[in-house]
């Protein structure tokens, strides 16, 4: 399913580079045995705002200046470690005038299992300017371990890091899913849509 979106944004950096996606060092988000209080309505699982083939496109503009464009896509189901993950893409480039002065090509992913949730893998390639590096972080989810690997291509050097994290850790982009959950009983309907009409 493909949805293009196109929305007006005060700024490229501001709007969707990867450096706004870029989180670098995984962070908490789900808790590992969320409490649910007495006669509360269940709240959606995150495999239910993760929809494979669903492709988010947006356009940054200036008036009738186009600074750059991105998307967010659910690429498709992939296995990760024996585990079912979705394979969450998202990529930004600049344009035009914009590109000329600031070139921007980013791609982050991230492989997210929907059932804990949490995130097992996760990996970037920016260019943004002279900036230029590519990273991959595997989690641990098992043993609350991470490893980041990263080439600062402009620099020509690696880094290794590693360390503990809690459970069912959730990257950025999982995050934006994991936020989006809680968000579809209160969705405002899109131009032309009904009231009553599903999630996309």
């Amino acid at each position: 399913m493909r949805i293009p979106i196109y929305i007006r944004a005060v700024g490229l950096l501001a709007g969707l580079t990867a450096s706004g996606f870029a989180g670098v060092a995984p962070y908490h988000v789900a808790p590992a045995a969320p409490e649910v209080a007495l006669g509360a309505a269940p709240q959606p699982k995150i495999s239910q705002a993760l929809r494979e083939g669903e492709d988010l496109r947006f356009a940054i503009k200036w008036g009738a200046l186009t600074g750059g464009y991105s998307s967010l896509k659910v690429q498709n189901m992939e296995t990760i470690e024996g585990r079912p993950t979705y394979h969450v893409v998202a990529e930004a480039r600049s344009a035009g005038l914009v590109d000329t002065f600031y070139h921007v090509r980013d791609r982050n992913e991230a492989w997210v299992e929907p059932e804990t949730p949490s995130t097992l893998r996760y990996a970037r390639q920016i260019h943004e300017g002279k900036y230029r590096v590519e990273e991959q972080v595997t989690l641990d989810q098992t043993t609350h371990h991470f490893h980041q690997h990263s080439y600062r291509i402009d620099k020509q050097r690696y880094e290794d890091k590693e360390g503990q994290i809690p459970s069912n850790v959730l990257d950025v982009l999982g995050g934006l899913y994991y936020v989006r959950r809680a968000q579809r009983r209160h969705r405002l309907p899109a131009d032309g849509e009904s009231e009553e009409a599903p999630d996309h």
